[in-house]
């Protein structure tokens, strides 16, 4: 039970996630260009609310199938997430929209 609750929460994150990029017209294409920083939704909580839904549900599925193996993947995703996307993304969006992103950053976890 406690599995499906974290993969609720996890469906959940996502898809308001995708809602608010889809109303602000953003893509959630990484190959695409950002047009805007979203800080609404679930942006106001993380800044990266579809790659933290993802962890977490990870976490629901190695819960719900008691799985070890699942659960000890967790640390390698999220260290790619971070290094591989996350930290890049950063970047990119630091460059676009310099002081802006600065400020969101700064009132708004990367993670939660």
């Amino acid at each position: 039970m406690v599995g499906g609750i974290f993969i609720l929460i996890s469906i959940g994150f996502s898809l308001s996630g995708f809602v608010v990029l889809i109303k602000n017209k953003t893509p959630f294409d990484t190959a695409k260009s950002t047009v805007k920083i979203v800080q609404e939704g679930p942006y106001r909580f993380s800044r990266n609310p579809l790659y933290l839904s993802l962890l977490i549900l990870l976490f629901g599925i190695s819960i719900l199938t008691a799985s070890l193996w699942v659960l000890f993947t967790l640390p390698v995703l999220y260290i790619l997430f971070l290094f591989k996307a996350v930290k890049p993304e950063e970047s990119y969006l630091l460059q676009k929209f310099g002081a802006e992103y600065l400020s969101y950053s700064s009132k708004v976890r990367r993670w939660i």
